[in-house]
């Protein structure tokens, strides 16, 4: 495991030394330097950098507070209930109608209540639990849950705001590199005519990459003979934008994709543990135990109510009780457990939640 926190240690270094780059990027270099001084578009400018200020730092902040508390937020300490004296339908683990307990690490054989998982790289049991993101290396819970996805959102919506001034000079540029590398004697033969660039560097993809990259390295040559004033990276191709822009792209759309499918799993009332297949069986306890019938979600209210329960929980630290409070089930598996003949007496729902 410490393998594990010394990768994800280094993936935040690397998303925050972006973070950092990028705002460098938009705050001094499109802002101030192109915008304000160059373009003299002073109004514009303004309102450019206060809008990409905003979203980037509150993705910052986000961020960090995604990053925070790895070992004590949402770990789960409440008593083992006793499931003779529980009189509604309850989730549980076998036919008994048992309660998930946890004996890893430090947790000494402590109650598992539903929705929570014990996560092997942080060493805690987490309650209302998600997944584990390698990303903000933490768990993401349901409460942390909303800053998640704002996060995300916002990832996305600060690169299109900060790329948007400068999409189509950037897209020129690279149009210029191209052509340069394409028409360049010496980019010809040591790149372009060489058989296993086609082979060995990610094929046409990987090709007109590297060879864009050679048309900056030509023009960069060029602009340094030329020692020329105008030296700003916005006004003259400069191949550190690309490369930010470009990874900054990569995290957005990823961001993106990944906000769209948290959102879709939030509206279906599932988490991402959730999603793993529950175990069926039939019992034959005084504990009623009725397994989930395939497709089933026990905990998934309808779409209004899992998006009203999503935006109830507060955006940071969440006051946490003493006393564990049991989440709502499906009224329609209530439905179906409350009508069944063999109903006796403190039903449970048997999956591996």
């Amino acid at each position: 495991m410490a393998a594990l926190v010394f990768v994800e240690t280094l993936i935040q270094s690397s998303v925050l030394a972006l973070l950092l780059s990028s705002w460098h990027l938009c705050t001094f270099h499109i802002g101030l330097y192109w915008m304000i001084s160059s373009q003299q578009r002073y109004r514009n400018g303004v309102c450019y950098l206060v809008a990409v200020n905003i979203l980037l730092l509150s993705v910052a902040f986000l961020y960090i507070h995604l990053s925070s508390f790895r070992k004590s937020h949402g770990v789960a300490r409440y008593p083992l209930p006793d499931k003779y004296q529980l009189t509604e339908p309850y989730l549980c683990i076998n036919i008994h109608g048992d309660f998930a307990t946890c004996e890893r690490g430090s947790c000494a054989g402590q109650w598992k209540p539903p929705r929570t998982h014990h996560c092997s790289v942080c060493g805690a049991c987490r309650s209302d639990f998600d997944h584990h993101c390698p990303w903000v290396g933490n768990c993401v819970t349901l409460p942390r849950l909303k800053a998640f996805v704002l996060m995300l959102s916002l990832v996305f919506l600060g690169f299109i705001v900060g790329v948007m001034p400068i999409a189509s000079k950037l897209l020129d540029q690279i149009s210029l590199a191209l052509l340069v590398s394409r028409t360049d004697e010496w980019a010809k033969e040591t790149w372009w005519n060489w058989t296993p660039a086609w082979i060995f560097f990610g094929g046409p993809f990987g090709r007109y990459f590297i060879g864009t990259a050679i048309g900056y390295r030509i023009l960069k040559e060029a602009r340094d003979n030329l020692d020329s004033t105008n030296n700003q990276i916005i006004n003259q191709p400069h191949f550190r934008v690309v490369v930010i822009v470009g990874l900054t792209s990569i995290f957005a759309i990823f961001a993106l994709v990944l906000a769209a499918f948290t959102l879709r799993r939030i509206l279906r009332g599932e988490t991402t543990l959730s999603t793993l297949p529950p175990t069926s069986s039939r019992s034959t306890s005084i504990i009623e135990v009725h397994p989930l019938k395939p497709g089933e979600r026990p905990l998934d209210l309808g779409i209004v109510k899992n998006w009203n329960t999503f935006l109830s929980y507060p955006l940071f630290n969440p006051r946490r009780t003493s006393l564990y409070i049991w989440p709502r089930l499906n009224p329609t598996v209530l439905r179906r457990i409350r009508s069944s003949k063999r109903l006796n007496t403190s039903p449970s729902i048997n999956t591996q939640e």
